[in-house]
């Protein structure tokens, strides 16, 4: 992973047996090591914010059609 530096940085996803389990069931049969760890990588990434749109740290649409708005005058 390249991080905002241009810098190849370490990724360390932590896997439980029972998330790896159902991540398996969406691949068929035969899949690649790649397309596993790029589930993980995506998986990484979205979880973050379903948590917090959960515990309702959210930007309304019309808080941010204000935000960009105001960022183009």
């Amino acid at each position: 992973m390249i991080d905002e530096f241009g810098k190849i940085s370490t990724c360390k996803i932590i896997l439980t047996k029972a998330k790896l389990r159902r991540e398996i069931e969406h691949f068929l049969e035969e899949f690649s090591i790649d397309e596993l760890v790029e589930r993980f990588i995506l998986i990484e990434k979205v979880e973050p914010g379903i948590k917090q749109s959960e515990a309702g740290d959210i930007v309304l649409e019309s808080e941010l059609e204000y935000e960009f708005k105001n960022v183009k005058n």
